[in-house]
């Protein structure tokens, strides 16, 4: 019921969350803890063990995972089968990793779960320090934890060098799908590939370099190297371009002073004219349905 627990030894007794409400007097008696989820005193996870129902291995699992604040582990003897998340067992890196099943985060600077204990790739990803190797099938850390140095980070297959942050970063190769890889700021997606590839602003510093993969296109603007048109999906990824176009195909395409440098070529193209005063392609201005789009081309 609400108020009480049954215990195998002392019989029933009475709640945690019945008998606390601050959490100084909640985290004073042993069998109890401070819920920092939910914000109330609930059983300790070690003291999980002493209910009635907890003699069975698969209802002790139930009863202690049902504890936010709690994690299980079969393997261990009876008393420590149920104990605290790693984050919630320590404050202090030294304490933290003393303990196998644990690893420190020095950048959110809290006790995480090691990912070497991680037997799934579903529990892999729950942690935050850690990712599923496709290589060897285990649950690694991630690569800005592993590596500090670009020649080791470039040196594993799961991981790739970001000389903008000067730190290591998963490879975007290892993304599959379209959301992870767009979530990955050193990433961008190609529909035309279905891939994960690396931005084009980090791949290339140089004008020549940008110009010669097929994926980038340089603006002169800012003398940066962008992803080209043709990756964006979206019209309104593709109208926050200055380089690119919306076509009545529903595809992006290169402004035509980013596709031609003749007027030859320019101008055998029915999408685009040449302008003679600026001597430039631009693009034509039957592309432009709206008087107020065709009054800001010059042309």
């Amino acid at each position: 019921n609400d108020w009480c627990d049954l215990e195998g030894t002392d019989g029933c007794v009475t709640k945690c969350s019945v008998l606390y409400t601050t959490s100084e007097k909640c985290r004073a008696d042993e069998d109890c803890m401070w819920d920092t989820v939910q914000g109330g005193c609930t059983r300790g996870c070690a003291s999980i063990q002493k209910l009635s129902d907890a003699s069975v291995t698969a209802t002790m699992s139930r009863l202690c995972t049902a504890q936010a604040m709690c994690t299980f582990n079969s393997s261990a003897p009876a008393s420590r089968q149920c104990l605290p998340r790693c984050q919630y067992r320590y404050t202090s890196a030294s304490s933290c990793s003393a303990d196998a099943a644990c690893a420190w985060d020095p950048i959110a600077e809290t006790c995480s779960a090691d990912c070497k204990q991680q037997l799934d790739q579903s529990s892999c990803l729950a942690i935050t320090m850690c990712m599923f190797s496709s290589d060897t099938g285990k649950c690694v850390q991630q690569c800005q934890y592993r590596y500090q140095a670009s020649s080791s980070c470039e040196g594993d297959p799961d991981c790739d060098w970001n000389p903008s942050t000067n730190k290591c970063s998963q490879s975007c190769g290892r993304y599959t799908g379209q959301s992870a890889c767009d979530a990955d700021r050193m990433c961008m997606w190609s529909g035309a590939t279905g891939t994960c590839i690396v931005q084009c602003a980090i791949l290339y510093t140089a004008r020549a370099d940008c110009a010669l993969d097929a994926n980038c296109l340089w603006s002169p603007a800012d003398a940066s190297c962008n992803r080209d048109c043709s990756l964006l999906t979206l019209k309104s990824d593709c109208a926050a371009s200055t380089l690119c176009i919306w076509h009545a195909n529903n595809t992006c395409g290169r402004r035509c002073q980013y596709i031609y440098t003749t007027s030859t070529a320019c101008t055998s193209d029915p999408k685009c004219g040449w302008d003679l005063s600026a001597g430039i392609c631009k693009d034509s201005c039957s592309l432009y349905p709206s008087s107020i789009t065709c009054s800001a081309i010059s042309m």
